[in-house]
């Protein structure tokens, strides 16, 4: 039986820019505790036409911006502070408007 999980996390890295290893770790590590935290999952890093490496919430296929590694001063702790702020106010609107839209619209 196949289980459909239609809320997570995504990360997605620069296509054609460069971006440094370390950073997009700490990123991803900062991700992962947010999905924990609430309960969805990270459903991994892909390529993507972007100026900066970029986390988004997704939800049934509408995906929501959460976070752009703009400034390369934050550590681990504030980005998972930026991160989960946003993707526990949308996951809070999902649950408690299932129907409801999510869009970038």
């Amino acid at each position: 039986m196949l289980i459909y999980d239609p809320e997570k996390l995504v990360v997605y890295v620069p296509r054609d820019r460069k971006f440094q290893s370390e950073r997009l770790r700490t990123i991803i590590a900062a991700t992962k505790k947010v999905a924990q935290d609430l309960g969805i999952r990270l459903d991994g890093v892909f390529r993507r036409n972007t100026s900066a490496v970029s986390v988004y919430y997704e939800l049934n296929g509408s995906e929501n911006w959460v976070y752009s590694d703009w400034e390369s001063t934050l550590n681990e702790n504030d980005i998972y502070d930026l991160i989960r702020g946003l993707a526990f106010a949308l996951t809070y609107v999902h649950h408690r408007n299932p129907g409801g839209v999510l869009s970038n619209g």
